[in-house]
């Protein structure tokens, strides 16, 4: 059963901070105010260390996430007009060599039934270029098919600081993880494949609302309820974790990536049982993502774009194929 037509929001609670605490100490929210103060619009910037491939190699950089860009209806056109200019100012800062919140790449992320909304933004913006990176893929995954055992073929092991440097190969584009321990490094593996992901626990920082429930899927969650600690219904926080930054070994096969991946999203939910909701996980690859979702039977799949943004003073220094996408912001 897919949830095609079923709305699914994100809920930042009463601490709408906390997910930039989780990820890192430099973070930056703006809020944009019309003539008589009240919130016309808000943006956020989030600094931290990422992955970046260079000659098929994975090095540190200075990331800028550029997220929670909202211009309300009712903002004014001074606002609109102000906003703009300070967006650039904004994106020029960060890519200054000098300054101290230099970022190497300026990233951001936009949900494919918000790209029209971008395109008119883009053509009002004349300082700022977005280039488009690649396509991404969320794939929401309802915890209530997983049962039984990982097949006994796969080994899986948590990538501390310590095994990093014995376990990486160049093929494998481990994150860098930030202090907090609601991040890890996953590692599976079998005698023919290895498969390294980051798992982020987003509860305290961010949970997620259904809406517009079809009515065999709530007769549905009535009937999981009877089976389970949990009470299910439309009005209740799902818990969420995410699962992204997929890297595979170069020689795996596209049937040794589904058996791989398959293999960890059941061993994080029998690991997990009764704990969180709902798995969110990051693709760039359509085909693979088409593949695990049929493989599950309740699930909720959204796409969307990654763009590298820059001055108009300065080119295009991203491609699709060097950029190693934690995903923890979408």
């Amino acid at each position: 059963m897919k949830l095609q037509d079923t709305g699914i929001g994100f809920d930042r609670g009463l601490d709408f901070f906390s997910l930039f605490r989780k990820y890192t100490t430099q973070y930056w929210v703006f809020a944009i105010l019309n003539d008589d103060s009240s919130i016309a619009g808000m943006a956020s910037v989030t600094r931290y260390r990422g992955k970046v491939k260079v000659n098929g190699i994975s090095e540190e950089r200075w990331i800028g996430y550029l997220g929670d860009l909202r211009l309300s209806s009712t903002a004014s056109h001074m606002a609109h007009k102000q906003w703009r200019e300070v967006y650039a100012v904004i994106v020029k800062h960060l890519e200054n060599p000098e300054s101290e919140e230099y970022c190497d790449h300026l990233i951001t992320a936009v949900f494919q039934e918000n790209l029209r909304a971008l395109q008119l933004f883009r053509t009002r913006l004349k300082t700022v270029k977005y280039h488009e990176l690649c396509p991404y893929w969320n794939l929401s995954i309802f915890e209530s098919w997983f049962s039984g055992r990982v097949n006994r073929d796969f080994q899986l092991c948590e990538v501390s600081a310590e095994l990093l440097e014995n376990r990486e190969r160049p093929s494998l584009s481990f994150s860098t993880l930030p202090k907090d321990p609601s991040f890890r490094n996953l590692l599976i593996q079998n005698d023919d494949t290895k498969l390294g992901a980051q798992l982020f626990d987003a509860r305290g920082a961010r949970t997620l609302r259904v809406m517009n429930i079809p009515s065999l899927l709530r007769w549905g969650f009535r009937l999981i309820s009877l089976f389970s600690s949990v009470r299910y219904s439309e009005s209740m926080e799902w818990i969420i974790q995410g699962l992204s930054a997929l890297s595979w070994d170069q020689a795996a096969s596209f049937e040794q990536k589904e058996q791989s991946l398959l293999a960890l999203i059941k061993a994080i939910f029998l690991a997990n049982k009764r704990n969180f909701h709902l798995l969110n996980i990051t693709f760039m690859d359509q085909k693979l993502c088409e593949a695990i979702q049929k493989r599950v039977p309740i699930s909720k799949r959204t796409a969307g774009w990654l763009f590298e943004v820059t001055s108009t003073e300065k080119s295009q220094s991203l491609q699709k194929e060097n950029l190693v996408f934690e995903g923890a912001f979408l």
